[in-house]
């Protein structure tokens, strides 16, 4: 019970109650003692502190400290014989020391003093059974089924007891039901003849220092032995001093020590071992693993042998991870699967195993291993997000979505997560949603290279809003960026704009910076023929056309500037290029209409002509170049009908009157054609201003001249 003057307050208690870790409660109990400055004295005298000493040692299951607990327990013994929790402890640390008679008579003195602690007649049943006393076994079963119904442990050991398993086996199971029916592994076995010898053989200076070595107390280690006398320093310390340097990153040292005892160990798997993890510590990774190799030659059971290998072999692939050398890395992992036995050295492998197939995109295999790293039960954050990426490698981008969900629900909030489900719904054409996420990532982290490319061409290429894009890409450009990407990104959205000269400068400058392929010709092509550099322009694209693009819009383009410079047979042959890749929208059937009509193939041009105005009737420009085509062909009095109903639209003027004139010249209609004569006569007297204009009143007076020769 608790005395009013208690080392441990009934705060503490409670903390100690629900605490995760065996750990937390030594830990407290330290810091107990040093805020109240206890001597080591009073605390080795109190009830209290030695009840949850005992309650830590008794759980760590092994010889060590079952022998701790009973020597911390017997300090107290006076007042601990009043105590049903003394006695039920004392009990279980006195069965694994073999003293079972003294631990059947404190077990029974527990239920004595303490009947309602129901934990106590669970020991008494086990140590009643070992000794054959059944009828008391049962009733002792029986008193704490009452207390505590239907619980797990006494059921069981009552029907160990029924199917005569042995005192060994009843007592050999875990407190939670799940762990004991599916855990392989059992608790300590009281007749392990092997391990009980091995703890014998320990003297009280080996058992100190194991016990610090568990509660990592490395520099303590060192200090106690460094400070022996050479007598007393045996291999077996030796080792352990060794053992001390390692843990206390002082490999070095370490390999010095165990050199030392080198004649007297070198067939043992444990020195071995040792020898193997200082090199580790120093990185000498060839040296470790022949050491690690012969220490499980030696022992083929041992295990620590066997996890200092996969330690080596983990440690080698992460460096070639960080030299960017991932398929060695991946060899080396796959050595590290082998020498996994236990399912977190599994997790911990096949995790590593499938990052890199993932980075080095064999998404099938990182997707078996990261299915079986699910299955062996882990769940956190990084399987989900791997999970995640790896899907959408696969391009299951529903799944990975559903995956990159699940880590965020367990807590990752990050600009990367949000720029992958950003990337998975782009991929599933949700460009909205996808634009959401991205957004989001750029929240948490407004520089994010990435995030803001992704952001900028959801902009400009899906949603057109092209001011947007800009914005995007100026806040980048202010971040430093200013390679081949970001220039070719502002050369497109520009063109877009039809800001030709910004769009000329990025095209070049990403062509300065190294950019040598179609699109980049194509864009400097595009932004040249509209700057009025028609003859460079086309040369672009025909370096593209090089390079090897050969679509419906680059032939389009080219047919149309071909034709302006004048090159009709290029033009037409790149616009047939274009209706054989699929093109057969109006634009195409009137620009081959036209190039026809220069080519003198009328009878080719007319039927472009007509198909395209069967499209769009009302096209003025078609109706205009269908008359002169008609004209041209010498179909006269078709062409006079086309171009008077151009005449009613008000357009082209001057031109129509002039092929006019001379439609009516040709058919010696003289009063007709000096009135159209005159009318274009007066067009040609504006004052005009492009260039392209007055090249067109050069040619108009040019046939109006013709005209007059004709007449007179």
């Amino acid at each position: 019970g608790e005395s009013i003057m208690s080392i441990v307050t009934k705060e503490w208690a409670k903390k100690f109650e629900e605490a995760g870790y065996l750990n937390e409660i030594l830990d407290g109990l330290k810091e107990i003692q040093e805020k109240n400055g206890y001597t080591d004295e009073e605390m080795a005298n109190d009830l209290d502190v030695a009840l949850w000493k005992a309650y830590v040692y008794n759980n760590r299951d092994s010889y060590l400290y079952y022998d701790l607990s009973e020597k911390t327990l017997a300090k107290v013994k006076e007042k601990g014989i009043k105590s049903g929790i003394w006695c039920y402890r004392y009990s279980c640390a006195l069965v694994y020391l073999r003293r079972y008679e003294e631990a059947l008579e404190y077990s029974r003195l527990g239920t004595q003093v303490e009947p309602d602690y129901p934990w106590g007649w669970l020991q008494l049943g086990r140590l009643c059974y070992k000794f054959n006393l059944l009828d008391e076994a049962f009733k002792a079963i029986e008193k704490g089924l009452e207390l505590v119904p239907n619980d797990y442990e006494f059921l069981t050991l009552k029907d160990d007891i029924e199917n005569d398993r042995g005192f060994a086996y009843a007592t050999s199971h875990y407190i939670n039901e799940e762990v004991d029916k599916n855990f392989e592994e059992r608790l300590l076995d009281v007749d392990d003849e092997e391990k009980y010898q091995e703890f014998l053989k320990k003297s009280d200076l080996e058992k100190e220092l194991d016990i610090l070595h568990d509660e990592d107390e490395h520099e303590k280690i060192i200090e106690i032995i460094t400070s022996l006398p050479e007598e007393e320093k045996t291999v077996e310390i030796l080792g352990r001093l060794a053992r001390a340097y390692n843990n206390n990153d002082e490999s070095e040292k370490g390999l010095e020590v165990l050199f030392q005892i080198e004649s007297k160990m070198e067939d043992k798997a444990l020195w071995n071992y040792r020898v193997g993890y200082s090199y580790l510590g120093m990185r000498k990774y060839e040296e470790a693993e022949k050491y690690a190799k012969k220490s499980i030659e030696l022992n083929p059971d041992n295990q620590n042998g066997k996890e200092l290998l996969r330690y080596i072999y983990m440690e080698l692939g992460e460096s070639r991870e960080e030299e960017g050398k991932s398929e060695e890395a991946l060899e080396f992992y796959l050595k590290a699967r082998e020498w996994a036995e236990t399912n977190d050295d599994i997790i911990n492998v096949e995790s590593a195993i499938a990052w890199t197939y993932d980075h080095i995109t064999e998404y099938e295999k990182a997707y078996n291993y990261l299915k079986n790293v699910m299955e062996l039960g882990r769940d956190d954050i990084w399987l989900h997000s791997e999970m995640g990426f790896c899907l959408g490698g696969l391009e299951k981008n529903e799944e990975g979505i559903e995956e990159f969900k699940k880590a965020i629900e367990l807590g990752r909030d990050d600009s990367w997560i949000y720029a992958r489900i950003g990337k998975l719904y782009s991929n599933l054409e949700k460009y909205d949603i996808a634009l959401e996420s991205y957004l989001k990532g750029l929240e948490r982290d407004s520089e994010d290279f990435w995030l803001n490319a992704e952001v900028a061409w959801l902009y400009g290429n899906i949603k057109g809003e092209f001011t947007k894009e800009i914005a995007h890409l100026d806040k980048m450009r202010k971040m430093g960026r200013d390679d081949i990407w970001i220039n070719s990104e502002y050369s497109w959205v520009y063109n877009q704009m039809k800001k030709y000269d910004k769009a000329l400068k990025h095209s070049l400058k990403a062509k300065e910076l190294g950019r040598d392929d179609e699109w980049i010709y194509f864009e400097i092509g595009f932004a040249m023929v509209r700057l009025d550099r028609v003859q460079e322009g086309v040369e672009n694209y025909y370096r593209a056309k090089e390079l090897g693009r050969d679509d419906v819009g680059l032939n389009s383009e080219l047919g149309y500037w071909l034709d302006a410079i004048g090159k009709y047979e290029e033009a037409f042959s790149c616009l047939a290029r274009a209706v054989e890749l699929g093109r057969d929208d109006l634009w195409i059937i009137g620009q081959l209409g036209y190039v026809y009509t220069k080519l003198g193939r009328y009878k080719e041009a007319i039927e472009k002509f007509e198909k395209a105005l069967f499209i769009a009737p009302q096209d003025v420009w078609l109706q205009y170049q269908y008359g002169y085509t008609l004209r041209k062909k010498g179909e006269i009095e078709k062409a006079i009908e086309v171009l008077t109903k151009v005449l009613e639209t008000n357009e082209y003027k001057g031109w129509v009157d002039l092929e006019l004139a001379i439609c009516y010249a040709s058919i010696d209609d003289r009063e007709n054609a000096e009135k159209f004569l005159e009318k274009a006569e007066q067009y040609i007297g504006r004052e005009k201003e492009s260039s392209a204009e007055v090249r067109r009143d050069f040619e108009l007076v040019k046939q109006l001249l013709q005209v007059r020769t004709f007449l007179s």
